[in-house]
């Protein structure tokens, strides 16, 4: 058996300053995934957003994410990713935005519903995942180190 989780992981005091370079190696248009206060509160979605204007990245901010995020939103989310041609997918803040960052970026490849993948161990994709950032903005979760997520589907309670 083989578990394998390869992450690229940059930390320490002032990292976030680097977002815009690494996010520029991995596409020009990405769609910026996070909750609707505590990013802007704090002034940090300021600084992400011009990081990544002056490294030539257009995003889009998809500002929707609750905690135990929606399944609709993430096929929101993903929604944009297609129509938009986004290119990449970054989730900034803290378990629900990584998760639903990580969701959107899988139902970009089709436009089945997120939870049509839920218990899906052999996923066959329509086309290659767009890469992927997650930015921590609290350690809690862990979330940024794998690619499972905790989605809530309403519908089906």
């Amino acid at each position: 058996m083989t578990f394998d989780l390869p992450t690229k992981i940059i930390f320490g005091n002032g990292s976030i300053k680097l977002l815009g370079a690494e996010a520029g190696k991995l596409g020009k248009k990405a769609l910026l995934v996070t909750g609707q206060h505590s990013l802007r509160a704090s002034g940090l979605l300021e600084k992400v957003l011009k990081d990544l204007s002056r490294n030539r990245v257009e995003v889009v901010l998809f500002d929707k994410v609750v905690p135990n995020p929606r399944s609709a939103t993430i096929d929101e989310g993903a929604k944009l990713v297609r129509e938009q041609g986004l290119e990449l997918v970054i989730g900034v803040g803290g378990g629900s935005a990584m998760d639903s960052a990580k969701s959107i970026r899988l139902a970009s490849t089709d436009t089945k519903s997120v939870w049509d993948y839920m218990g899906v161990s052999d996923i066959q994709l329509k086309q290659p995942l767009p890469p992927l950032i997650c930015v921590p903005t609290v350690a809690a979760t862990g979330s940024e180190a794998n690619y499972f997520a905790s989605i809530t589907n309403l519908a089906k309670r």
